[in-house]
């Protein structure tokens, strides 16, 4: 069979000028079939992470919209008559149960935004107590100052690793195909150091240290009600 088709070649050559040259036509089909199911995996693949984006996109949204809707119930107004002391107690308690309403979802981990609003919460309430510190009596607001400073230190290197990773993944999406596993290595060595800043945070969100700055910041934040029966979270 060969041999025919080699002197078959030889004469198309001869009277054309032209190469002419046999393949297997099961070589030929088999080829075709292993492109295509390549291509048919690669777009299966690209659906797949575009559909997994959109979840991803859509969550976002829902939950920004659900906070945007927790925000407008929780709004409150300040009257002429009312004290600056008053108010800056009001903003205490506002942002201090935001901070405990964030704590089970940033001791869990699956939402970095869970850690991001309690980590907000804490901010604001270190930076109410500067703007209203001469209203407030300077000897009940500054023992707690250091015990906000010690849950910012304590969330902040899991967020920061979280935002650098974010800044990352946003820069792997404007390179050129073929560069989507260029940062591996990196996004390694962050899971790794993540993991090591929650071990921290959370055996600081464990500790008496927080349970007792929170008891006694839940005595000036004016709230009621029984703080451990109200927030209590165990390890996770």
């Amino acid at each position: 069979m060969q041999k025919k088709a080699e002197k078959r070649s030889e004469l198309w050559e001869y009277l054309f000028n032209t190469e002419l040259r046999f393949i297997q036509a099961r070589e030929s089909l088999e080829s075709g079939v292993t492109d295509k199911t390549k291509r048919e995996k690669v777009e299966e693949d690209e659906e797949k992470g575009e559909e997994k984006l959109r979840e991803k996109v859509e969550d976002r949204i829902e939950k920004r919209i659900e906070k945007k809707k927790r925000r407008e119930t929780q709004k409150f107004t300040v009257s002429p008559e009312d004290s600056m002391a008053f108010v800056a107690h009001r903003i205490f308690a506002y942002q201090f149960s935001q901070m405990l309403a964030h704590e089970k979802g940033t001791r869990k981990g699956e939402d970095i935004e869970e850690l991001h609003d309690m980590r907000v919460a804490v901010r604001r309430m270190r930076a109410a107590a500067i703007v209203f510190g001469e209203y407030l009596e300077s000897e009940k607001v500054e023992p707690h100052l250091k015990g906000l400073r010690r849950t910012l230190g304590a969330l902040g290197g899991v967020r920061d690793l979280d935002v650098f990773r974010e800044k990352a993944e946003a820069y792997l999406k404007n390179l050129p195909p073929g560069h989507e596993h260029d940062l591996d290595p990196l996004f390694l060595t962050l899971e790794e150091e993540r993991e090591k800043a929650r071990e921290d945070m959370l055996d600081y969100l464990d500790s008496e240290k927080y349970s007792r700055f929170k008891k006694r910041f839940f005595g000036i934040s004016g709230l009621s009600g029984n703080l451990d029966s109200t927030h209590k979270y165990g390890k996770t």
